[in-house]
């Protein structure tokens, strides 16, 4: 009943304290977990995000959201080493459906943009061409040509940006 009140609350504060309410009451409910990542999130309460996720098992049917959206509450948080760890993980020896492939690897790009390339996190580049090649979505298209414009590859910056416009 705290979920369902904390899917409908008006509030940001109402959602939190009905998805708190429903975790006290059944602590391994990770939907409402899920829920209260998204609430925190939407509050730029980062951290706050962060431990309402980290609480889901491995071996829980939510686990991979929980730790892409850990992924992303650590790009937040500016824990980029962490956060690389994190989504590569994700990926990484064998990706995940062609969609949620493409979620980690436009957020591992970003990532890098973010705190700057090194040999061992590899370019923006990199992961931004294998997220837009699994899903062709202009919002991936777009920071492919924000990668490139940083790295001062303006023709492939051009391409990926009319691209993401066209689409």
């Amino acid at each position: 009943e705290n979920y369902i009140k904390g899917l409908l609350a008006d509030s940001p504060m109402s959602q939190a304290s009905f998805l708190e309410a429903a975790l006290r009451d059944s602590p391994g409910f990770d939907r409402a977990r899920l829920a209260l990542w998204e609430v925190r999130t939407e509050q730029a309460d980062h951290l706050g995000a962060l431990e309402a996720v980290r609480a889901v098992p491995s071996t829980s049917p939510s686990s991979f959201n929980a730790k892409f959206f850990a992924g992303i509450s650590l790009i937040e948080l500016k824990r980029y080493e962490e956060g690389l760890g994190v989504l590569k993980a994700l990926v990484e020896p064998a990706p995940p459906a062609p969609d949620a492939a493409a979620a980690v690897l436009n957020n591992l790009g970003v990532l890098v943009i973010r705190r700057g390339a090194t040999p061992q996190a590899g370019t923006a580049a990199y992961y931004l061409t294998k997220a837009t090649d699994a899903d062709p979505d202009p919002d991936y298209m777009f920071n492919l040509g924000y990668a490139y414009a940083s790295d001062r590859n303006y023709q492939g910056a051009l391409y990926w940006l009319r691209e993401a416009l066209r689409r």
